[in-house]
């Protein structure tokens, strides 16, 4: 229990009403001063027995979980996605109970992280709920930096009727959220060269095996496909079945290098070379898995965090996440990071 301006300003008139009833012998100053500071004590006495729950629980998991017993003000959140990229939304609905028999003022804040921005709504907010009522406070943040991140504990602050004193306490109530890099389409903004080089990609090479472009006709042979029997081809060859081959789709391994020296922090949170280097990292892996390309990580600085080369939507998402987790320590020398990002590298 703690006292608002209000009780102790009410408690130091009446220590001050007393104390000069006292010094000019006067009974009515010392009789106000004296049922004054009973009606704060009484008040203060009513209001330590006033709860709060200590303990949250998820929407989803409260309705799943009926037969648990809160105490009288409970809080449940849902948000929107638990996964987001930068400069996203997240969408965030809190619901607070108040299970008693009485009516409540309440003050209710929703802890979000610093470098968030809350965009709509409002995540505190000064309410009275009546008995066996419930109310929802709603409000969308912004996520304008990579990271892993957490909602919550709940402040919820119960004040009595006449605001004199209040109960606090957290309610312990988290929901955690990952912030991916963003990603740029950068197909047109390649870096173009005045000489000739090998493009990476899929390219497509003089031997046979699985691809998009024609390379000869052979005779069928036992386990061909039908779906590659050239019918023309074979009525041709009055009846001898023949086959399509096609060129073999040769696919590069690419292996993407990110500096997360304490170095590549230097400068404002969210304009720094780490900033920067992961949302390069993430727009070229989505664009070499784009063109069906393996493609693995490696980011260095206190330590060596890689990824092995694959393909696919779900190498992606790897990426992205060991991208959003990158955090700026250490100080390797250059050289002894090319040592030891080797073996990631010729894997």
């Amino acid at each position: 229990m703690a006292w608002s301006r209000k009780s102790a300003m009410f408690a130091s008139l009446s220590v001050a009403m007393y104390l000069l009833g006292l010094v000019l012998r006067n009974q009515q100053l010392v009789t106000v001063a004296v049922v004054l500071l009973s009606f704060l004590t009484w008040a203060a006495l009513r209001t330590a027995h006033g709860d709060v729950a200590s303990s949250g629980r998820r929407l989803e998991e409260a309705v799943l979980d009926e037969g648990i017993q809160l105490q009288s003000i409970v809080a449940m959140r849902k948000t929107s996605t638990s996964r987001v990229f930068e400069d996203g939304e997240i969408d965030v609905t809190l619901r607070i109970q108040n299970r008693s028999a009485i009516a409540k003022v309440l003050e209710v804040r929703d802890r979000v992280p610093e470098v968030m921005r809350i965009k709509k709504g409002a995540n505190y907010v000064l309410m009275e709920i009546g008995p066996k009522r419930e109310t929802e406070i709603s409000y969308t943040i912004e996520t304008p930096l990579r990271g892993f991140y957490t909602i919550g504990p709940v402040c919820i602050r119960v004040q009595d009727e006449l605001g004199l004193f209040h109960n606090e306490k957290e309610v312990q109530l988290y929901d955690d959220f990952l912030v991916f890099p963003k990603m740029e389409d950068i197909k047109d903004a390649m870096i173009k060269s005045r000489v000739p080089k090998i493009f990476t990609g899929a390219v497509n090479i003089r031997n046979p095996g699985e691809g998009s472009n024609f390379y000869n006709l052979r005779e069928y042979l036992p386990g061909d496909p039908i779906r590659k029997v050239n019918w023309k081809a074979t009525a041709r060859q009055d009846g001898k079945m023949m086959v399509n081959e096609f060129e073999r789709d040769a696919v590069s391994d690419v292996i993407i290098l990110v500096d997360s020296r304490a170095v590549s922090e230097t400068g404002p949170v969210s304009r720094n070379s780490l900033v920067y280097s992961t949302r390069a990292a993430a727009s070229l892996t989505q664009h070499f898995l784009s063109r069906r390309d393996s493609v693995g990580l490696v980011v260095y600085g206190d330590e060596i965090v890689s990824v092995d080369r694959d393909t696919g939507k779900k190498q992606l998402y790897v990426i992205l996440t060991k991208l959003a987790g990158a955090m700026a320590k250490g100080n390797t020398p250059l050289k002894i990071v090319t040592t030891r990002i080797m073996p990631h590298i010729h894997r």
